[in-house]
């Protein structure tokens, strides 16, 4: 008899645990139509929840609770989609610097209006686009001592660009001028992806005086991880480095930024024996206009 009850039992539980797994997905699914899957944050900051349901080039289409709303593209500042298995996905307020990685550079120009970085508070930089497809930039360090000249130029030309093309292509090169002496690059850099994520590779003879010209490679990858940050990955070593213990060296950091601005912070280290040293802090500041 008491085995016969504690059948019984163990099948009302059973019994109970089957209906409550039932009910939850028949509640979840009556609430789904206005269940705020996706986000859009207007131009004016004001933030729309609800289901796209539609979209053209004009205008998104969002399902909400009050009805559907007709939404246009010019006043979306940033669009957040979430699947089914709860990923997110994030279109509009572009990475501003998507024409480099943090040290390797991007087949992408600037496109239009220029930009002012600082690297490390010492050293600046100016870029200018001159054609849709063309950058020219400048290098200095700030005047912090007399002793100390450097300065530098480069020009990058984007012959192929990533957004019509499956692959971007662009060819660089580059002047040194450091305490009377010079030293020049020219090269090329290859890039597949998007504003979001990328993979690049730059490939670069360099040809300092006196000595024998170099190879250097540069190898940088990013991510969009959230609303505005991004994580950063770099590996570079040279011709000279091949042949010797020194394996290269990478860098690995994070980059926050808003329409016109963004800040990188990263810490690099060579792929030998460093010591006691973990990683090496970077950081460069961005300014758009």
């Amino acid at each position: 008899m008491f085995v016969r009850l504690e059948r019984k039992l163990v099948r009302l539980f059973l019994l109970c645990i089957l209906l409550l797994l039932v009910s939850v997905p028949a509640t979840a699914t009556d609430e789904g139509p206005f269940e705020p899957l996706d986000t859009i944050t207007m131009n004016d900051g004001s933030v729309l929840k609800g289901r796209i349901v539609d979209e053209d080039q004009d205008k998104v289409v969002l399902e909400t609770p009050f009805g559907r709303l007709d939404v246009p593209r010019d006043e979306i500042d940033l669009i957040e989609r979430t699947d089914s298995h709860g990923r997110t996905q994030f279109e509009g307020q572009h990475d501003p610097d998507t024409n480099s990685i943090f040290l390797t550079p991007t087949p992408e120009t600037k496109g239009h209006g220029a930009y002012f970085r600082n690297y490390m508070l010492f050293f600046v930089n100016w870029g200018l686009a001159v054609h849709e497809n063309v950058d020219v930039t400048v290098g200095t360090l700030l005047p912090i001592t007399g002793d100390f000249e450097w300065l530098s130029a480069g020009i990058k030309w984007r012959l192929f660009s990533r957004e019509e093309h499956r692959v971007g292509v662009a060819v660089i090169a580059n002047g040194n001028w450091i305490g009377g002496t010079q030293s020049g690059s020219i090269g090329a850099v290859v890039g597949v992806g998007d504003d979001d994520r990328s993979f690049n590779v730059a490939v670069g003879n360099f040809v300092y005086e006196d000595n024998d010209p170099a190879t250097a490679i540069l190898v940088g990858t990013d991510a969009r991880v959230g609303r505005r940050t991004k994580v950063l990955f770099e590996y570079a070593t040279t011709s000279d480095a091949i042949d010797e213990d020194f394996k290269g060296l990478i860098n690995v950091g994070i980059r926050w930024y808003g329409t016109s601005m963004s800040f990188s912070l990263t810490g690099f280290r060579p792929l030998a024996d460093s010591g006691d040293i973990a990683f090496l802090p970077l950081a460069m500041f961005s300014l758009h206009f």
